[in-house]
């Protein structure tokens, strides 16, 4: 079913709301009138298929070209459905208030171009969040961030999650707390160095292999920093220094980890969190849980 289809499906029967049926129609018409990504693939299907008669009629393609033909099409079938699946998957996560009127159309055909050949149920969610999100808070998404997910598989994503699990919200995007690459409580959630290196070098995060990561905040003394992990609010305190660097380790999300982290399906992790609070002690703030 194309978007337009399913427009027609969902006003008829009322199963979502009027911003995804917005939703919905904003995608057929950059569909339909901008850059036609779905239409493209339908008149090529057509014409490849019209060539392959005509050819075979006129018998002017050998047996290997009509093969190669007819896996053109059976791929642009195959990649219009995955679009029409994820796109159906992000109508339910449209929120009331969402401006999916001004989703542009060169990120969208940008998005439809690198998710065409997402075919797995659990990487469809991944990839149905970003189209979501950028529909409901335009700009949450670079294109950037969309090269970076269409080169990670399902194992990488897996992975990415678990080290959003160690951080914390400060304000200005996720923190992860890993103080050492070798820590016992690392490992014991599934992280390693060679973990940290992989997501460093498909472009999520950066290690401090010489030095950790710092942040600045002024909290004035005996007054809090509100921090969150999870549904959980934190505040932490110094009471002497005016101006304080936080460490918060060898782990710093890149602009798109930032992005990402905010749809990695990151669990909390009750046992690492408590390690990772001790060793932010160490460095002479005080933490209450409220």
């Amino acid at each position: 079913m194309n978007p337009e289809e399913a427009t027609k499906a969902v006003a008829a029967a009322g199963e979502v709301s009027k911003a995804a049926t917005v939703f919905i129609e904003k995608i057929a018409d950059l569909v339909g009138g901008t850059f036609k990504p779905m239409q493209i693939r339908r008149v090529a299907k057509a014409a490849a298929d019209a060539r392959i008669i005509d050819a075979l009629a006129t018998q002017k393609i050998s047996e290997i070209e009509r093969r190669g033909l007819e896996r053109l099409v059976v791929e642009a079938g195959r990649a219009q459905g995955n679009i029409e699946q994820i796109t159906a998957k992000a109508a339910d996560l449209i929120q009331e208030d969402a401006q999916s009127e001004v989703l542009e159309s060169d990120w969208v055909a940008d998005f439809f171009q690198k998710c065409g050949t997402v075919s797995d149920p659990e990487v469809q969610i991944l990839w149905s969040k970003i189209l979501a999100g950028q529909a409901n808070t335009p700009g949450s998404f670079s294109k950037r961030s969309v090269t970076i997910v269409s080169t990670l598989d399902k194992a990488d994503a897996h992975l990415f999650s678990k080290i959003c699990s160690t951080g914390i919200d400060f304000g200005d995007g996720l923190r992860p707390l890993i103080f050492s690459d070798t820590d016992e409580a690392l490992l014991k959630i599934g992280i390693n160095h060679d973990s940290i290196m992989h997501l460093q070098d498909i472009g999520l995060l950066n290690f401090g292999a010489i030095s950790n990561y710092f942040t600045r905040f002024q909290p004035l003394p005996n007054t809090r920093q509100h921090v969150r992990y999870f549904s959980q609010n934190y505040g932490l305190f110094v009471d002497t220094l005016p101006d304080w660097k936080l460490n918060f380790g060898k782990v710093r999300l890149t602009h798109s980890g930032k992005e990402l982290a905010k749809i990695s399906g990151a669990t909390e992790q009750p046992e690492y969190f408590e390690h990772a609070l001790t060793e932010l002690r160490k460095t002479g703030i005080r933490i209450e849980h409220w």
